[in-house]
């Protein structure tokens, strides 16, 4: 049985508030000092909040001078609110909340992957290919460069600084790929481009 269904049959009809509205009334009143004990807004669930607010609202006498609430009133509008909403919905005049679907139990998969949605695969690939497209176009344009300064070579500095390097992007990964392919030396600071 579901919460909303306990409810039901305790006879107080399921009406759909706001925690934040039920949070606020309950710090005013919490604050007021008029309860013996505070209700607890933590680790209690939205329901319980609400009864127990309610319930102590109810506890709290009205002043015998003035036949006024003594509280807070952001308490008691709240308090009227939640009261008109409950004879409404026995009127029939508001249809009461739809009841919570619980939520279905996860089935442990037993550490197997998650299956990935097809979208987001396809998405992803295409994504990674652009970039890998992106990337091996830099390269080639840095192996130009070392190319073209021939045997006086070209620091990293002058390539970040190149016409063709709009990020100002550093090439260490790729000069260490070109110098264990024996493509470039270092001379120095300055790369130059082995002729075989």
């Amino acid at each position: 049985m579901s919460k909303n269904e306990a409810a039901v049959v305790a006879g107080t009809p399921v009406i759909d508030v706001k925690f934040k509205d039920i949070r606020v009334a309950v710090v005013a009143l919490n604050e007021s000092g008029l309860l013996k004990e505070k209700i607890k807004l933590v680790g209690i669930s939205r329901d319980q909040i609400l009864k127990d607010f309610m319930a102590g609202m109810d506890s709290i006498p009205d002043d015998p001078k003035t036949e006024k609430f003594p509280g807070p009133k952001a308490a008691l509008d709240f308090f009227n609110k939640v009261t008109d909403l409950q004879e409404a919905v026995k009127k029939g005049a508001v249809p009461p909340a739809a009841p919570v679907a619980e939520k279905p139990k996860k089935e442990k998969t037993g550490g197997a992957a998650k299956p990935v949605k097809k979208e987001k695969k396809e998405k992803t690939v295409g994504a990674a290919s652009a970039l890998a497209e992106e990337r091996k176009q830099k390269r080639e344009a840095f192996l130009k460069a070392v190319i073209s300064a021939g045997k006086a070579g070209i620091t990293m500095a002058e390539i970040k600084k190149a016409v063709w390097n709009p990020t100002k992007a550093s090439f260490y990964a790729p000069l260490k790929d070109l110098i264990e392919q024996g493509k470039i030396k270092m001379d120095g600071k300055k790369m130059v481009y082995v002729k075989k």
